[in-house]
């Protein structure tokens, strides 16, 4: 007789596996991988915590790249001693940033089987420390004012001057900073880069942000790029607004293509590049990629040398520390005869010497540094070029010996004389006396 179907029993559901209720009911972050590095398995807490559901995962291995879920992967898979059958803990930054807060505390259970084997890997995440709110890391105030007295020691002072060239020079690094036009400064060393950039980037448009200088030839290259970009680097926010490169040419290329494309990019920052030579010469060369030229050296500008500048030298040491006097004539002949092959740097490290040395007297020339003052005594002692004799005196002199000298070798004989200069003896005769020789006695016929 066959059964009723209104009074059949329903088919039970299949009962779900204890592991998968207990990760279910718990409220720490678990996810279960396959020997295969595939996920096999992510709790509700795991979900909450990654913002991405596990049923669009299930199945994906875990790889290094060209996965949509790469970015969760990178932060979540477990390092090689894992898969070697070692448990791990790490700390990692979530997907899409390049440090915290927050920081992703993962840990990691192998699970072994036969022999060397791994069956699976448990693991776990924590997330700890919150992300700040926006506005939330606000300085006090005493850093504001920190940074605008700091901001008000950087000036174009080192420009001001009756010549058109610095004037220009001015206003070009004024504009530069306001559009954020990339710039190439050619200068000596010494001559003030560093200050002029940090001048133009208090009345630049990104003087609320960071102002950072690098030294692109006194650095390691592989310490310039972690500075800028490794794991929190200067290039992983927005937080520079000037970036200063002295001697980019001195960079690997490939780290140029690097700050190339960052300073490039929106929200990079204003780049300002400085050299002892143009940058077209830098590119024919090779020491530099082209990208530099063509993007990154818009305004190209030169700062003069000290030497060429000397009538402001007055002011300039006056800036560099007031004495209690201004220089007298002497001390700034003395400073004038140097060619400062270091220019500012040298003045200053010289005329802080020289007030050492005065003992806070009035500078006087035997303060100034022994080098300065003996370069100025060589060139005061050298010896005047002594003046030429005039042309008529030259060639009158040059003929009485040719005379004389002649005669001497045709014993007297005028006619034979004459044949050895090359000219007639009445010639000969009108020479000798119009230039007061002695006549000498005709030899024997």
């Amino acid at each position: 007789m066959a059964s009723d179907p209104a009074n059949a029993e329903p088919t039970p559901k299949p009962r779900e596996p204890k592991w998968r209720s207990l990760f279910r009911r718990s409220r720490s972050a678990v996810f279960v991988l396959g020997g295969n590095r595939r996920l096999r398995y992510a709790n509700p807490a795991w979900e909450a915590a990654t913002g991405v559901s596990p049923a669009k995962l299930r199945g994906t291995k875990i790889s290094a790249s060209r996965t949509p879920a790469s970015p969760l992967w990178a932060a979540l898979a477990p390092p090689p001693e894992v898969w070697r059958g070692e448990s791990a803990r790490v700390r990692r930054a979530p997907p899409g940033a390049d440090c915290g807060p927050p920081w992703w505390d993962a840990s990691y259970l192998p699970l072994r089987g036969s022999g060397d084997k791994i069956l699976g890997v448990i693991g776990t995440l924590d997330i700890v420390g919150e992300t700040p709110p926006r506005g939330a890391a606000k300085l006090p105030a005493i850093f504001e004012t920190l940074r605008r007295r700091r901001g008000a020691d950087f000036t174009f002072d080192l420009l001001v001057g009756d010549s058109p060239a610095l004037v220009r020079l001015q206003s070009q690094l004024r504009w530069a900073a306001e559009k954020g036009a990339p710039t190439w400064i050619v200068a000596e060393a010494g001559t003030g880069k560093e200050s002029l950039t940090r001048a133009a980037h208090t009345v630049g448009r990104e003087r609320e942000r960071r102002f950072v200088a690098l030294d692109c030839r006194g650095l390691q290259p592989y310490l310039l790029e972690g500075l800028l970009f490794g794991k929190g680097g200067l290039a992983s926010g927005r937080a520079v607004g000037t970036l200063h490169l002295k001697n980019p040419e001195k960079l690997p290329r490939d780290l140029q293509n690097r700050i190339a494309e960052w300073c490039g990019s929106a929200g990079g920052p204003h780049l300002v590049s400085a050299s002892a030579a143009p940058v077209a010469e830098q590119v024919a060369s090779g020491q530099l990629i082209p990208r530099f030229q063509m993007q990154l050296a818009m305004l190209e500008v030169r700062v003069p040398p000290l030497r060429e500048r000397f009538a402001e030298l007055p002011r300039f040491l006056m800036r560099i520390a007031p004495s209690p006097a201004a220089p007298g004539e002497e001390v700034l002949r003395i400073l004038r005869s140097h060619p400062w092959p270091g220019n500012f740097h040298e003045l200053a490290a010289a005329w802080h010497d020289a007030l050492r040395r005065g003992g806070g007297a009035p500078v006087a020339p035997e303060h100034l540094p022994r080098y300065v003052r003996e370069h100025f005594l060589i060139a005061s002692s050298a010896q005047t070029p002594r003046k030429l004799p005039g042309l008529d005196a030259v060639l009158e002199s040059v003929e009485r010996r040719m005379i004389a000298r002649a005669l001497a070798l045709s014993g007297g004989g005028q006619a034979e004389a004459a044949a050895k200069l090359g000219i007639v003896r009445a010639r000969l005769a009108r020479r000798i006396e119009a230039l007061k020789l002695a006549r000498p006695p005709e030899p024997n016929s």
